[in-house]
């Protein structure tokens, strides 16, 4: 049939397709049996150690909570313990609790892969949850958006950046924060003596002492954190902020705590998960993607007092 209509020069026509589309929108929205499962797969220490550890995967969670409900699905945190990593065994489990879509948020602890019979489900994960295989994601934008705060903090009158970066941060942006730094320093301080970034493992006293060696040396005029932690170990450091040098954070908690940085909009990655994943199940995908789609997610920047703006 496909063949025929080719052959006479058939093609679909766009409005109607959208027409369609809506209409099967609207149907799928009550349609879907109400408590049928989407999966929010976790693989933290504890089964809800996610919740009080992660302030951003709780609103995360919240928000796509809220939006499953909208649309008919029951969102619910399965925790993978780690023995079932290896066998069928969660397979079994989801089967058994009616999951159709599961959802791999960002965790402590990425999963190099993960043991699941993927053609039984429908998924979206958050681009650093799963190394192998590749799915349907959801993602900071970790390139452009170090590129945005680099250019927010430079409009402040900054001028000597120096990035504190966590190893782990590192690896979850693959690489991307610690690239577009010397991107944004080649092309926005050309003359500048530039600041080498430090790489950290943790907070405790070696990170501090590291953390202080480095600040002497170069001489930063402000510091770009990978996280609003970074703030405290500048305090067991001895740096004062903002006299010694400003302060920004990569992802921010809250615009209200007053550090200044990004905001990484965990509400609207909940939301934007489930509608993402709402879509999928429509189409009818399941199982590991040829060619995997992917949504980013644009943060937002917030002035805060740890970088008033220079004279």
């Amino acid at each position: 049939m496909i063949e025929t209509a080719n052959r006479l020069g058939w093609r679909p026509d766009p409005a109607l397709s959208a027409l369609v589309a809506h209409r099967q929108a609207l149907r799928a929205k009550g349609a879907a049996p109400k408590g049928e499962v989407i999966a929010f797969l976790t693989r933290w220490k504890m089964p809800t150690l996610w919740a009080k550890r992660s302030p951003y995967l709780a609103e995360y969670f919240s928000a796509a909570q809220a939006r499953a409900d909208e649309l008919g699905y029951k969102l619910e945190n399965f925790w993978l313990h780690p023995s079932q990593l290896t066998r069928k065994r969660g397979t079994e489990i989801l089967r058994a609790r009616g999951v159709r879509g599961i959802v791999l948020p960002v965790t402590n602890r990425p999963f190099s892969h993960l043991n699941l019979d993927w053609d039984e489900f429908t998924v979206v994960a958050f681009r650093s949850a799963l190394a192998y295989p590749r799915h349907h994601f959801l993602s900071t934008d970790h390139f452009f958006d170090m590129r945005l705060l680099m250019r927010c903090t430079r409009k402040l009158g900054y001028k000597r950046p120096g990035l504190l970066l966590s190893q782990v941060s590192n690896r979850y942006s693959g690489g991307c924060l610690e690239a577009a730094f010397f991107h944004e320093l080649r092309h926005s301080y050309p003359n500048s003596n530039h600041v080498s970034p430090l790489m950290i493992e943790g907070d405790d006293a070696c990170a501090a002492l590291a953390l202080r060696r480095w600040f002497r040396k170069h001489r930063p005029d402000v510091i770009i954190g990978s996280t609003h932690h970074s703030l405290d170990l500048l305090v067991k450091a001895g740096i004062r902020v903002p006299v010694q040098a400003g302060f920004v954070a990569f992802h921010i908690l809250s615009p209200s705590e007053g550090i200044a940085g990004l905001d990484h909009r965990a509400r609207d990655a909940g939301r934007m998960t489930v509608d993402f994943l709402h879509q999928l199940i429509l189409r009818g995908e399941r199982g590991v993607p040829e060619l995997p789609e992917g949504l980013l997610v644009a943060c937002r920047w917030h002035d805060g007092q740890t970088l008033p703006k220079l004279v």
